[in-house]
């Protein structure tokens, strides 16, 4: 037993394999993968089933105190770059985190996950000034024993999936109006299955100056949670992920200053030039984000794996059948964790963080003084200048077909990996049975959690059009996407 869970935990010989990354990335990656196992060291199984059980007596309860332990320790600020005052640790190492945050627990896993993706839809529209004051109230909450997470807010009642791909954007029925006033915007509108939006102290949003045109007049803007105008409904009662509740939240005539503004018209001098960029804004933040569910969906394999492997042992599974279904399993988990690390390259190494990736890079961010990243580099990114030049170098950088390869490899990563878990989580209770005790209700609670997997940064079905368009409607300007049949 003690064999086969080294090798499970063992992703060296994959990481190695991949020689262009610095040696010093590869030991990130993995030392973030040991801090998702010490977490949960502290966090016993006994624990994760009584917040499952507080939120499903009452849908607005959440960890708190969970939510300040992860602060104390640093772990919403580590993964901010040193130039706006975070831990400055590379985004890529997040896989090691996920893949063992996964295994244990994927609403707990959320409470950090979703954070890290609102501010990477702040890092990628360039918008440092904003990013460097969220990362202020971060750091002060994680000083003072509190926390300020950040909640992004996107989808609502009209347009789900369809937020989360630029063709659809064009057809989506979006509600939230940002109108143009002097000094900034008034928004008013309302968002939904806003994860961690119960206890977070920062909304990142998007909102539409036309909504009849949603694709052409995309806003997106960094709002404190206690604005006033802004109120939440209530918490969804969800299938899974107990412990990362997700809310309504209204938006009634909030003002948005000017200085608050990630991404607008307004802010380019061509059309041509934003919708650009406004679909680059739109595949990374889904790319990257994609892949990291992808990443959860194998560390949760991993746990699967586990069970069934104690239970076979425990009770002396011998029949060929058994042996099966556990050598299927593990062909699952070894096919996600394959797919998955390829999808992250892919994503990272072409993506908004490809200049982290190279030897240069990496060592510059790493090993530069913090005094010079934070009060020399860090103010010139703060600067408009910068930020225009950083967007027009994210336009230049990076061919259509390229970006199309990223898109299709978050679709791939995402999907592939959470159908495996929801097939190996299957598997499982067939193996176990209801006559399991713990174990069984263990992968109850999985069986919960991945199908929630299967559907938010849109759903499978999506994503595997989104691998067609990607990698096979590309070479085609004569295949038709989204048609419906007759």
């Amino acid at each position: 037993m003690e064999f086969f869970h080294s090798k499970l935990n063992d992703l060296s010989l994959q990481q190695k394999a991949q020689g262009l990354l610095p040696e010093g990335l590869l030991e990130e990656i993995k030392a973030a993968g040991k801090l998702g196992t010490e977490i949960f060291k502290k966090i016993e199984r006994e624990q994760i089933q009584k917040i499952d059980l507080a939120v499903y007596k009452n849908s607005s309860y959440y960890a708190e105190e969970i939510v300040c332990d992860f602060s104390k320790l640093g772990l919403y600020s580590r993964w901010l770059p040193k130039m706006v005052g975070g831990g400055g640790g590379h985004p890529l190492a997040f896989y090691g985190l996920n893949l063992e945050m996964g295994a244990n627990c994927l609403g707990i896993s959320n409470l950090i996950g979703a954070h890290y993706v609102a501010l990477g839809l702040v890092s990628a529209t360039s918008s440092f000034s904003i990013l460097s004051r969220i990362t202020k109230d971060i750091i002060a909450a994680e000083k003072n024993g509190t926390h300020s997470t950040v909640s992004l807010a996107i989808t609502e009642p009209g347009a789900g999936s369809d937020m989360e791909e630029a063709e659809l954007l064009k057809k989506a029925k979006v509600c939230t109006l940002a109108k143009k006033t002097e000094g900034g915007y008034l928004v008013s509108g309302q968002k939904i299955f806003i994860s961690n939006s119960l206890f977070a102290k920062w909304y990142i949003v998007s909102a539409f100056e036309d909504l009849a045109l949603p694709a052409d007049s995309l806003v997106i803007f960094a709002v404190k949670a206690n604005a006033e105008g802004i109120s939440l409904g209530r918490s969804e009662a969800k299938l899974g992920q107990s412990a990362s509740p997700a809310n309504i939240v209204f938006f009634e005539n909030v003002f948005i200053p000017d200085i608050d503004i990630c991404f607008s018209r307004s802010q380019f001098k061509k059309d041509s030039e934003f919708k650009l960029n406004s679909e680059f804004l739109l595949n990374d933040l889904l790319s990257l984000s994609r892949a990291g569910v992808g990443c959860l969906a194998t560390g949760v394999q991993k746990r699967i794996l586990e069970i069934m492997i104690e239970v076979a042992e425990k009770n002396n599974l011998n029949f060929e059948w058994e042996q099966i279904q556990i050598a299927q399993v593990l062909q699952n988990f070894i096919v996600s964790k394959t797919i998955s690390w390829e999808g992250h390259i892919e994503c990272y190494s072409r993506g908004p963080y490809k200049d982290l990736q190279s030897p240069l890079g990496y060592s510059f961010f790493k090993y530069m003084p913090e005094v010079f990243l934070k009060f020399g580099l860090g103010t010139l990114l703060k600067t408009i200048g910068a930020r225009d030049s950083l967007r027009k170098k994210r336009r230049e950088s990076i061919s259509l077909a390229e970006e199309k390869m990223i898109f299709g490899w978050g679709a791939l990563t995402k999907s592939v990996c959470t159908d495996k878990a929801m097939e190996s989580v299957l598997l499982a209770l067939e193996l176990v049975g209801s006559d399991g005790g713990s174990s069984f209700w263990e992968l109850e609670k999985i069986l919960r959690d991945v199908k929630l997997l299967q559907i938010y940064e849109g759903t499978n079905e999506l994503n595997r059009l989104m691998i067609y368009k990607s990698f096979v409607g590309a070479a085609s300007s004569e295949r038709l996407l989204f048609k419906e049949s007759c």
